[in-house]
Formats: C-alpha cells, structure tokens, sequence
C-alpha cells in the first residue's frame, strides 16, 4: 500500500484517479509490471488524500523482498469542475439526493456512499 497526497486542486473541482500502473525494478534484477488497472477514486480540495493498493505475482515477490527496489506509478488523472453544488445532509439511514435520488452508506464498504436514482424516461421522437 502507498500513501498519496495529491496538490493543488481548486476549490470547487475534483481530480478522479481513472486508472494506475505499477512498475518494479531491481537493479540488474527482475522487474515486475501490474499492467494498467482500472480506479475510480475522486480526490477532493477537502480530502486529497488516498492510498494504492496492488498486489505483486507471490514468486516476484518471494525473489526481491530483500533487495533496495524502485517503484514508479503512474496515474491517470481526469480533472473536472462542479457545474452546480448542493449540500445534501448525511443521515445514519437513508437519506435524499438531488435528482430524486436516495442514498445510504454502505454496510460493506466502509465509508462508502450507495446512490440509487431512477430511471431516466426517454422523450418520444418523430
């Protein structure tokens, strides 16, 4: 697990981490590759804080977990701006969203928001 902190996004915008890859290399050793893998985590002015988590092939690992490593990752970060802000009051049960939503958290997940909204009607053409 790596500890990022990510600087200056603007108030009023988020930074969505949409995918990461992770490389490492052993001098004159083995180098390992995680391959790009999917995220989304929305990094906010109020919380930029988050951590990676990837997991290593168990023989790579077994082979260099004593050796001086280099790690590189690399992000992919989509930045975005709010076009609108609402402030919607968390409760310990459900509790509304705009757009007629309602939401909850998660009792998996921790500290994770569940959002249910319903289905966009579609306008009738011709």
């Amino acid at each position: 697990m790596l500890p990022l902190l990510v600087s200056g996004i603007p108030e009023g915008s988020k930074v969505r981490l949409s995918a990461k890859l992770a490389r490492i290399e052993v001098p004159g050793g083995p180098r390992w590759d995680s391959g790009w893998q999917a995220q989304g985590e929305n990094l906010l002015p109020s919380r930029p804080r988050t951590s990676e988590i990837f997991a290593l092939e168990k023989d790579f690992f077994e082979r260099v977990k004593s050796m001086p490593a280099n790690v590189h990752l690399t992000l992919a970060l989509t930045p975005a701006r709010a076009v609108e802000v609402e402030r919607v009051v968390a409760g310990p049960g459900a509790f509304s969203f705009p757009g007629d939503g309602r939401c909850s958290f998660s009792s998996i997940a921790r500290n994770r928001a569940v959002y249910f909204f319903p289905p966009r009607r579609r306008k009738a053409c011709c």
